[in-house]
């Protein structure tokens, strides 16, 4: 399903899934032709730094699979609620756990008939490491919504060779974004 990104850094939320008003004809399609249809799924953005985007997402799917079981009949008894939990970097974002929290409290009732999954990638990995790159090349670019400019840098980040490991160790250099060194 499409969503809302309000509140996340990466706006993904229309880059995946249908318009919520064609849920379930499309549903109604794919059953037609075959196609075993489980449940749905979101992805409200990256770094969302809000529930409020998750509880309209969930609300809205949590309708829509009732609206399939009444109108077609048919159970759906998955909900994919992507990924998109905030992590501190350097900057102050929403705590994950708050966040989590939240949406618990909207789908703790659906527990018997749902399984739900969730794309936690960066919420669970990103104090793992840091990454040291390069920056290549910088440029300011346009961003969505279309008034909004945003620096843009490009890195060669696949490049690592024995010696860039002695270096790394021995060094611990880091940059922000826009490519400012903040630590020696």
């Amino acid at each position: 399903m499409r969503g809302t990104a309000c509140g996340a850094r990466g706006d993904l939320s229309a880059k995946f899934g249908a318009e919520p008003a064609d849920a379930v004809d499309l549903v109604a399609y794919a059953i037609e032709n075959g196609v075993r249809v489980n449940g749905l799924s979101f992805h409200v953005g990256s770094q969302t730094n809000s529930a409020r985007p998750y509880r309209a997402a969930i609300s809205q799917c949590l309708w829509l699979i009732d609206q399939i079981r009444l109108g077609l009949d048919h159970e759906l008894g998955i909900l994919d609620i992507g990924g998109g939990f905030p992590v501190a970097y350097r900057d102050g974002v929403c705590n994950a756990d708050d966040i989590i929290e939240s949406i618990s409290t909207l789908l703790t009732p659906h527990a018997d008939r749902l399984t739900v999954l969730a794309e936690p990638g960066r919420y669970v990995v990103a104090s793992c490491m840091t990454l040291i790159t390069t920056v290549i090349g910088a440029a300011t670019r346009q961003a969505a919504p279309p008034r909004y400019w945003r620096p843009s840098h490009q890195s060669n980040d696949g490049r690592l060779h024995p010696g860039d490991l002695l270096r790394i160790q021995r060094t611990s250099v880091s940059y922000r974004c826009s490519g400012q060194r903040v630590s020696n």
